[in-house]
């Protein structure tokens, strides 16, 4: 009975797992998120990008949270490996109280679009 109770605890568990998007972000209480870009072909000054969630409004704290569950950011794997010469170069570093993450992946390297989607939201906080 009690192996029973376990089965069905752990598909219950992997199913609101499912459902919520396997990272829930409020749990994890989200301090900071950076991306770095680096490579290219002439390489420039590129600043890193930083985002402190306590600066963040509650919508915009939302979209952020909403994009890193869509793109499941903590079960990424750590490095996309380069597909090509002379692309850039993203380092993705998301922090919170539970954990830290970061994925390194590239242009055209087969990434999830969820990382771009994460890139671009991060880059339209960039100052000018």
């Amino acid at each position: 009975m009690s192996i029973v109770r376990t089965i069905w605890g752990g598909l219950i568990f992997g199913a609101l797992h499912f459902l919520t998007g396997g990272c829930n972000m409020a749990q994890n209480n989200l301090i900071a998120v950076d991306l770095q870009r680096s490579g290219g072909q002439v390489p420039t000054y590129r600043p890193s990008v930083r985002v402190d969630a306590k600066e963040l409004s509650a919508e915009e704290r939302a979209d952020l949270e909403r994009l890193l569950r869509k793109a499941d950011f903590f079960q990424q794997p750590a490095q996309f490996p380069a597909t090509a010469a002379e692309v850039f170069e993203y380092r993705l570093t998301v922090q919170s109280t539970e954990q830290s993450h970061t994925v390194v992946f590239h242009d055209r390297d087969g990434h999830p679009e969820a990382l771009d989607q994460i890139r671009d939201w991060l880059n339209a906080r960039q100052p000018k």
